[in-house]
């Protein structure tokens, strides 16, 4: 694609959590640079194995991240059952946040 085609076609609107997704990468490119020495993905001196050994040691990692996502979600989804006893205009405030967020109702 030239770049005159690149630049004459309309941006395309990038949801918040697109946004969010690009900053992490870039956030990750930063560290691995340093914690690397320098080091990008582009590397070449690894084997197919070895790349496959770093992706099943980072899925397993995700793994406990996602299990201990959830434990905290159940306890909120509890919390959000006390919560909604209340009728403080805090309380309601944060219930609609939650239900927006989470596709509840009440």
């Amino acid at each position: 694609m030239s770049e005159e085609n690149t630049t004459s076609q309309a941006k395309k609107p990038i949801s918040e959590t697109t946004k969010a997704v690009i900053e992490i990468l870039e956030s990750r490119d930063a560290i691995s640079l340093s914690k690397y020495a320098g080091q990008t993905m582009d590397r070449d001196d690894l084997t197919a194995a070895q790349w496959a050994r770093h992706l099943i040691e980072e899925l397993a990692d995700g793994i406990k991240y996602a299990v201990r996502m959830e434990r905290g979600l159940l306890l909120l989804d509890s919390a959000r059952e006390i919560i909604g006893v209340s009728s403080s205009p805090q309380a309601s405030e944060w219930l609609d946040r939650y239900d927006e967020q989470f596709g509840e109702t009440r």
